[in-house]
């Protein structure tokens, strides 16, 4: 199965609200005031080009985004405006993984590459690499970069950061999922030749290794202040990228404003870049209809509903792409009765992941398994004879009694959903999934828990199933779509039979071999129920037509991050 074929095989279906509730049944369940925003989360990510840097693969300089969609030369000058649902956990853009940090503050830092919108690897603090080996990668950086402070940029910042970020002193910081996506990295192997390069030998090869620094959340911080404070970039947003810190207001805006010396001496155009906090589907419309912003962002309270309001009411353009992150439930394999296979299978199999799709995605997207959509992912028409994926779904829900019975919990067992709050969107899949789980006789309860204590919660596995998606992680290769089952999983997964087939394929060069690996690996998944994914959404971005070269970003929010450099601003 090619990404092309999968890509076709998507049809855009715009249902609206009347004709969903309609479809679903739902309405009584509560969840017509609910509709899905971008899976965009803290996971990851989360999330495919199929330039996995082959041994002398180049990137070149020039490669470095979208070449401008429109006639004539870029105006300068102007404040672009984006709106966003929540608000920033702080301002450390090495620690977090979130899309509400990186949504806003994304084009403050720069990464080694990047992944431009359409998901190729691209350059970004890198003008190119090669790899002469098939562990081995050596990176050459442009001249001329300096930190917002004006200190100049070195490689020792990237090897710092990188050994920053593996070190992880603090089983609080917030970011195992860079752990896991520099799996294979050995602070030993990074060395900086000159002051221009930077090599890296990895403990053994993996395919996926540039996809993985690529992720619009790899970004690098200073080396002085890694070493010595790295806490002082909890409240100061220091980095190399097109645009500065200007101003943060929690709960209200962010505003960038034009950094003169920045690398790519055209780029930005604009000269502010503001982000509006906080904006919930309430006041997205009036907000959009009065210009106060005039595009979306990654992180707006954008559904199916809202962008067909704004089609109807405004000039918006407004585009649906596939987001490869998956909407998750997450169990607590380190906590009786999730332990047992048994209940998590029972819970899984009980899904009925078509309707998920349409009452909680407007039937826009694919259901999902456990490997991302693309060349390794389960072929469609064995998936729908998986337990979990059958149209039969009272066959799915008789056999999910039967392991309760035979578990021991024949008369059910008490389920709490662990729930980041406030978030309209998580609110809806948890409601959706206490349905679910209800009609195999479990007791579900909703628990909305602040960020700061969902995620001390999630790290010290305080909970039973917790709600959440991945991005940038889901970028096509099984390395993405499996991280969550890594070393660094946040969910107590321990599987060694999976974790063995996960490093086995994480190092397999051939392709076939590798493909077979991961057969394994997915079949391991369904058989124990590590844990239970619904559906891969089509997310709407919407922005003005004055808003030239912005490319809504395909796969994962996070590709092109850092593209608004690049937009500009007509009139």
């Amino acid at each position: 199965m090619t990404e092309a074929n999968y890509w076709t095989r998507l049809q855009r279906r715009q249902l609206t609200r009347r004709r969903l509730l309609q479809r679903s049944g739902f309405a009584a369940a509560g969840l017509g005031a609910y509709a899905t925003v971008g899976c965009g989360d803290d996971d990851d990510d989360d999330d495919d080009d199929d330039d996995q840097g082959a041994p002398g693969a180049t990137g070149t300089e020039g490669a470095s985004g979208e070449q401008p969609s429109d006639s004539g030369s870029p105006q300068r000058g102007g404040t672009l405006t984006q709106i966003q649902e929540d608000d920033l956990p702080d301002l450390n853009h090495v620690n977090q993984v979130t899309s509400s940090l990186h949504g806003s503050l994304g084009s403050v830092a720069n990464g080694v590459i990047q992944h431009s919108p359409t998901g190729e690897i691209v350059p970004d603090l890198a003008s190119e690499w090669e790899q002469p080996e098939p562990n081995t990668y050596i990176f050459t950086f442009h001249e001329g970069v300096t930190w917002h402070d004006g200190e100049p940029f070195s490689p020792e910042d990237v090897k710092a950061t990188f050994e920053y970020i593996l070190s992880d002193p603090s089983p609080a910081r917030l970011h195992s999922r860079k752990i896991d996506y520099l799996a294979n990295v050995d602070p030993a192997g990074i060395t900086v030749p000159d002051e221009r390069t930077l090599s890296m030998v990895l403990s053994q090869p993996r395919g996926s290794f540039l996809d993985s620094i690529a992720v619009g959340w790899m970004t690098i911080g200073p080396a002085g202040i890694l070493t010595s404070d790295p806490a002082f970039l909890d409240t100061n947003a220091v980095g190399t990228g097109a645009f500065m810190l200007d101003s943060y207001t929690p709960g209200s805006s962010v505003t960038l404003v034009r950094n003169p010396n920045y690398f790519l001496p055209d780029e930005p155009y604009v000269d502010e870049l503001t982000t509006l906090l906080t904006v919930d589907q309430a006041t997205a419309l009036t907000t959009f209809e009065a210009r106060r912003a005039v595009m979306s962002g990654i992180r707006a309270p954008l559904d199916v509903n809202l962008a067909e309001q704004l089609e109807s009411r405004t000039d918006m353009v407004v585009e649906y792409k596939i987001q490869f992150g998956h909407a998750v439930f997450y169990p607590n394999h380190q906590r009786e009765p999730f332990s047992d296979p048994r209940v998590r299978r029972a819970m899984n199999i009980a899904i009925d992941r078509q309707q998920a799709l349409e009452v909680l995605n407007g039937g826009q997207g694919e259901v999902a398994a456990f490997i991302s959509p693309g060349p390794f992912e389960y072929p469609r028409d064995e998936l729908a004879q998986v337990p979990g994926y059958r149209e039969d779904k009272e066959a799915d829900r008789q056999e999910a009694r039967q392991l309760l019975e035979a578990a021991g919990f024949a008369d059910g067992l008490e389920v709490s959903i662990m729930q980041r709050a406030p978030s309209p969107q998580w609110e809806a899949w948890s409601i959706f999934m206490q349905d679910q789980w209800q009609q195999i006789g479990l007791n579900v309860s909703i628990q909305p828990t602040e960020q700061e204590s969902f995620n001390l919660r999630r790290n010290e596995l305080d909970f039973d199933v917790y709600v959440g998606a991945g991005t940038s992680r889901e970028l096509g290769d099984p390395f993405f779509a499996a991280a969550q089952i890594g070393p660094a999983n946040d969910f107590g997964f321990d599987d060694q039979e999976a974790l063995q087939l996960f490093e086995a394929q994480v190092g397999e060069a051939d392709e076939e071999a590798r493909r077979q690996l991961v057969r394994q690996l997915e079949d391991r998944l369904f058989e124990i129920a590590a844990y239970f994914p619904l559906f891969h959404e089509t997310a709407p971005f919407a922005w003005y037509p004055e808003v030239r070269n912005y490319v809504a970003p395909e796969g994962s929010p996070f590709a092109g991050v850092r593209q608004l450099s690049r937009v500009w601003l007509a009139g």
